[in-house]
């Protein structure tokens, strides 16, 4: 029996070869999505699943009580914390503490790098399972000043050799034996290169003023705890422990809210909430569900292009069935044997939906928001077992209605041929047609305004002028030493020097006092420069004067801020600013020196703070040169010639400040990719959906276009009535969705505070566009039956 439903579901597929082909290729392109969605989440359940404790395995995160927005939480928290809980709660088995090193060069084997890492205690490798490729001892960190490596950062300073009992140095901390290599290959959170030993520390503390408050209690940026707990340990109560802990010992200077402190399970770091302070970027969980949504939308329009044909095409089905319930078929037998010819079609798209996932893969990969995930599906075969079963699932869904539907008809009235297919039976398709097409103008609409948004942030006027401004990092070097050498080059025009870049990302901020007397002051973002700053930059200085020739790092006296900054002080007006003071600290006191105009020294996703401009050439890391030439790699080759006379031991590392604003909005960029993907991939569907109704429509109406022919109805007219009924779906589909956009788009466009206007424009080509694609697919069939010799058609009636 089973097997003469196959050869049935195969025959049908074969004879119906269009039909076929719009669900085979409609449903591999929407199974493909939801395959790359399968193969994204097994990699991320991949996360730390290597280590035997993982089980009891909990890390501490911590979340700012004042801050009510989503994004609060730190996975990182005061290192005493997990001391406290270890030393007090028998529940606690031990702690894993780390501290974040600081970023910084580090010297062995004759090279220079500037490797990520971490100061770990002694049990580090007792509780999590990384191998030990090489080591001293179990617990090659026990002894102070010892260092392991990763496999790949072993490789970058000794090759192939044994590192074990090399000395490597770590510029302002001190010389670390190497007591260990550790393979890092498997998935994990973590994010480092080196490892040096916690028990370093309490006697760096007392010798570099970076690491003296390492185990503060308000210390929440810098360290991360891990416990192992008992499996019977109350989550709950230990969570209530650490909060009352963190309020009974961090102090502020003024009453605040304070930190609440939770557990998370070391499988629920990836995928996760998004989390500040995380060591490595992972897909958080709501990106996942985000590419979820979009994949579950394409595929339900898949699903509904099955649907909508197949129970257009009853017609021809219906002898089949009213034949086979005359000699004695059931309806579950009929209901079956089009089940299977849906999961036959859906097995036929799933061949095809590999090899799309395969050539997707790539693409995928090159998307900044998922190449941590470092996809690869030759490396998982079993993951085909899934693909099937999603596949299976897939055509069991899309085939129940029709099945139901088809083997509901009745014996006589099928084998007339009318089956069940009467103009109410409509009602269904035309609603699941609208359906589609309501998703497609969404889609089309927000990624024309992702599009729009992000354009306009990357062409706004920043209020500097950020063209051809090539920054080259200092690397510890002499300011004045690298700006001679450099500036030597016939294409600078002029130059600079500061802390970091603007609108990159990158902040510093400190807080300044109007009132010596105040606790704290007012929280202020600060930029460190020199003189060249502002006129480099084309900055515009509105009130007083730059900071005066004879500045030194020696004794800061002067400060400029921006207008936003005049604003927040309460002083009158910019001029009445000037020659005030401000105080950092108990002993820095800064006057006022000039205002500048308020300038986005932030992304464009933040509204302008409060800003203060800095003299001292001790903070500074880059070199800004304002460059002009037709062949600016022929500058750069040329200044990374002069970089070697400074410094033959490091690379000539810099950037375009143009490409590194950028960089802020790649994650609107890889949105807008996908969405642009996924967008295309519905319309396709629907639109091949909408053929084959068309096609179906047409071929049952057929004697009808032959008789108005006769009766003298003119081509266009035959196809304006065959089309007017699409016609009018996709417009109501239209004006359901235009509205829909708006609002959901206007949820995120609200977050951002420089921000484009929805133009009525963009909706209208949109739906023109969209309209216009659907009216030509409609018509390339309907004028095709409309042409059709009326002779021909009435001939067999």
């Amino acid at each position: 029996m089973l097997r003469n439903y196959f050869k049935l579901a195969y025959r049908n597929i074969l004879k119906e070869r269009f039909f076929s082909f719009v669900n085979i290729f409609g449903l591999a392109l929407s199974m493909s999505l939801g395959m790359m969605l399968i193969v994204i989440i097994i990699d991320h359940q991949s996360y730390d699943q290597i280590h035997e404790k993982k089980a009891q395995i909990f890390r501490i995160t911590s979340y700012n009580l004042e801050d009510s927005g989503p994004f609060n939480g730190y996975a990182s928290s005061p290192l005493r914390i997990g001391d406290h809980l270890r030393e007090n709660y028998p529940e606690v088995m031990d702690n894993v503490q780390l501290l974040n090193g600081f970023r910084g060069e580090a010297k062995a084997n004759g090279k220079i790098l500037q490797p990520t890492r971490y100061f770990a205690s002694a049990n580090f490798t007792d509780h999590f399972d990384f191998p030990l490729v090489e080591a001293v001892s179990k617990q090659p960190l026990a002894k102070p000043y010892t260092a392991i490596l990763t496999q790949e950062q072993s490789r970058r300073f000794f090759g192939d050799a044994s590192p074990l009992g090399e000395t490597l140095e770590i510029q302002d901390v001190g010389s670390f034996t190497i007591t260990g290599i550790l393979d890092m290959s498997a998935k994990n959170h973590f994010d480092f290169d080196v490892l040096l030993s916690f028990n370093t520390l309490p006697g760096l503390a007392l010798q570099n003023e970076d690491f003296e408050d390492y185990q503060n209690w308000d210390n929440i940026w810098m360290g991360y705890n891990y416990l192992l707990l008992q499996p019977e340990a109350d989550l709950a109560k230990l969570e209530s422990v650490m909060t009352k802990a963190g309020q009974e010992n961090i102090e502020f200077e003024t009453p605040r809210a304070g930190y609440e402190f939770k557990l998370q399970h070391l499988n629920a770091i990836s995928p996760g909430p998004m989390l500040s302070n995380m060591m490595a970027f992972t897909l958080p969980w709501i990106f996942l569900a985000f590419f979820g949504v979009l994949a579950l939308v394409v595929l339900i329009t898949a699903i509904i292009n099955y649907t909508n044909l197949s129970i257009a095409r009853s017609l021809s089905c219906a002898r089949e069935i009213g034949i086979r319930k005359t000699n004695g078929a059931r309806r579950w037998q009929i209901f079956q044997q089009f089940i299977l010819e849906s999961v036959l079609i859906a097995w036929l798209a799933l061949i095809l939906a590999i090899g799309l996932v395969q050539l997707l893969l790539t693409s995928f990969n090159n998307i900044w928001l998922i190449q941590t995930a470092d996809l690869e599906i030759a490396a998982l075969p079993w993951v085909y077992s899934w693909f099937f079963v999603f596949a299976t699932m897939v055509g069991s869904l899309a085939g129940f209605a029709p099945s139901l539907y088809l083997s509901g008809f009745k014996t006589i009235p099928a084998l007339k041929g009318g089956g069940m297919a009467t103009q109410g039976r409509n009602i269904p398709r035309k609603i699941l047609t609208v359906i589609q097409f309501f998703f497609s103008m969404v889609f089309v609409i927000s990624i024309l305004l992702v599009y729009q948004q992000t354009q306009f942030m990357i062409r706004a006027d920043y209020g500097f002028n950020k063209e051809n401004l090539l920054s080259v990092a200092l690397q510890g070097h002499d300011p004045d030493i690298v700006k001679s050498v450099m500036t030597s080059h016939h294409a600078v025009r002029s130059s600079s020097m500061s802390s970091h870049h603007p609108a990159s990302g990158r902040n510093h901020g400190t807080r300044l006092k109007k009132d010596p007397e105040e606790v704290e002051g007012m929280s202020i973002y600060q930029f460190w420069v020199d003189q060249g700053y502002l006129d480099n930059m084309e900055i515009a200085l509105i009130a007083g004067s730059n900071f005066p020739d004879n500045i030194s790092n020696e004794n800061e006296k002067f400060v400029l801020i921006n207008e936003a900054a005049v604003k927040q002080y309460e002083f009158e007006s910019p001029s009445a600013a000037i020659g005030e003071i401000l105080y950092a600290g108990d002993s820095t006191t800064l006057v006022i020196q000039g205002v500048i105009e308020d300038y986005h020294h932030q992304p464009m996703l933040n509204s302008i703070k409060p800003l203060a401009l800095r003299y001292n050439l001790d903070q500074v890391e880059f070199l800004n040169l304002r460059v002009q030439s037709d062949d600016l790699t022929e500058v750069i080759s040329r200044l990374e010639e002069q970089w070697l006379t400074i410094d033959s031991e490091r690379p000539f590392a810099y950037t375009f400040l143009e490409d590194e604003m950028n960089t802020i909005f790649q994650g609107f960029n890889d949105i807008l990719k996908l969405l642009t993907f996924i967008t295309v991939v519905a319309i396709i569907i629907a639109v091949i959906g909408l053929l084959g109704m068309a096609t179906l429509s047409t071929n049952t109406r057929l004697k009808e276009i032959g008789i108005r022919k006769v009766l003298g109805a003119e081509i266009g007219q035959i196809v304006w009535i065959l089309s007017r009924g699409f016609v009018g779906l996709i417009l109501l589909a239209i004006l359901l969705a235009v509205p829909a956009a708006i609002v959901l788009n206007n949820l995120w466009l609200q977050e951002i505070a420089y921000r484009i206007n929805i133009n009525p424009l963009i909706i209208i080509l949109t739906a023109t566009g969209l309209l216009s694609v659907c009216i030509l697919a409609i018509a390339s069939q309907t004028a095709r039956a409309a042409l059709i010799n009326p002779a021909s058609i009435l001939r067999n009636e």
